[in-house]
């Protein structure tokens, strides 16, 4: 009898894990931007560093700008960002208070002058 409720057991928890809809097993805890950094222009800035800064964050996310001017951050925990770029020749642009929540893509244009 024990063997038989162990195996009802077994099936029951697989049918349990199959059953269960992907998205609940994989709840996002995650944000994402994307970074269009342009000139005053509107050409964009390949090659641009860009920093965000969060209180979300143990330290600040940088890198640079891609061949079109993109920077994309995946995996932000929620919060409020603020967006940084330093490029040679132009001033410091900066994007304050950009909200970033689980679950949603945001789209952030930045124009160094």
């Amino acid at each position: 009898m024990d063997t038989k409720r162990l195996q009802c057991f077994v099936v029951l928890s697989f049918l349990t894990f199959a059953l269960t809809p992907s998205s609940l097993l994989a709840q996002q805890q995650y944000g994402q931007l994307q970074i269009q950094v342009v000139d005053q222009t509107q050409a964009v800035m390949p090659g641009a560093p860009v920093e965000l800064t969060s209180p979300a964050l143990m330290r600040p996310i940088t890198g640079t700008a891609d061949g079109r001017g993109m920077f994309i951050a995946t995996t932000l925990p929620p919060g409020l960002y603020t967006i940084t770029v330093r490029a040679t020749g132009f001033r410091a642009a900066v994007v304050e208070n950009v909200t970033v929540e689980v679950g949603r893509t945001y789209s952030v244009e930045i124009t160094s002058e």
